[in-house]
């Protein structure tokens, strides 16, 4: 999670001096070797990220978690945490986890995974019509007639010729 200040600033990571800024309230990045660490307790809030394995700042939520100032006042469901000043790192927290990975799963992971199967139904589809193409060729090299060509391929023996009869 990336850690979030009140003035739009965010960080992450954890130095003695605190917690390294790395965006600047504008939205811009900051280069490491001019990042100030802020206090923990300026903390506002939180909001999940994922590098996707590059390293880099790749999809990001729009959903934010607000910090709270009591545990009476926390609400996991509306993303309202409680954590003391010192204590900035929610995310090992189970209920927090456990929501945190749904809304990644559902906002990042499912729609790449949708995409990457309607590549993979593509390109099944791409092999079986190559396959097809290809027994159609066998079945006329061996003299079978379109009719049962069409037949077997659920269309008219016409529709089949039309189709293979290069």
């Amino acid at each position: 999670m990336q850690v979030l200040f009140g003035d739009g600033a965010a960080g992450s990571g954890l130095a003695p001096e605190g917690i390294p800024v790395e965006v600047a309230p504008d939205g811009s990045s900051i280069p490491n070797n001019e990042q100030v660490c802020r206090a923990p307790g300026e903390v506002t809030g939180w909001r999940l990220v994922c590098d996707c394995g590059t390293g880099a700042q790749g999809w990001v939520s729009p959903n934010t978690w607000t910090r709270v100032p009591s545990t009476a006042l926390e609400d996991l469901d509306a993303r309202k945490v409680h954590c003391d000043d010192d204590d900035t790192w929610i995310d090992d927290r189970p209920g927090v986890q456990r929501l945190a990975v749904a809304e990644w799963e559902q906002d990042h992971l499912a729609p790449t995974t949708a995409v990457d199967e309607i590549r993979h139904a593509r390109e099944e589809s791409q092999r079986a019509a190559g396959r097809l193409d290809d027994a159609v060729q066998a079945a006329r090299a061996n003299g079978v007639a379109w009719s049962s060509i069409g037949s077997a391929a659920g269309m008219s023996r016409q529709s089949a010729h039309e189709r293979w009869a290069r």
